[in-house]
């Protein structure tokens, strides 16, 4: 009977960490969670470019972000692809900025811009103040 309890027991507990683990897992954020917003950068004293942030809604602060820049047409074809990366981490529930050179040829035509990929660097609070 000892035994059986014994049992109960630690497949209980075992249930319990898988259950909190799968619960962890399933905040971190996936890469079609991080919304892109981006704009054509037409200030006459700049190099033209596409500019924008990377919103992180997640409670991980995350890094290393390579996005995807593809050049569409107006069939919205793709004309050509290039890869940019975010500069520094972002923070939970913060933006991370980028910057992508137009190129000559580009000028006239739109962009879709998505995130490749990028590296959990820890759980946080979001709004949480970074040392320096």
């Amino acid at each position: 009977m000892k035994r059986a309890s014994l049992f109960f027991l630690v497949a209980t507990l075992a249930l319990g960490a898988l259950t909190v683990t799968a619960h962890a897992q399933s905040e971190a954020p996936r890469a079609d969670t991080l919304r892109v917003e981006w704009k054509k950068r037409t200030d006459p004293w700049l190099r033209p470019a596409v500019e924008g942030y990377v919103h992180n809604p997640s409670s991980y602060r995350i890094g290393t972000v390579l996005l995807t820049v593809q050049l569409v047409d107006g069939a919205r074809r793709v004309v050509s692809e290039r890869t940019a990366w975010v500069y520094g981490n972002i923070p939970a529930g913060d933006r991370g900025y980028f910057v992508v050179p137009i190129l000559p040829g580009d000028a006239g035509n739109d962009y879709r811009i998505t995130v490749e990929s990028f590296v959990l660097i820890s759980r946080e609070s979001p709004g949480s103040v970074e040392s320096p």
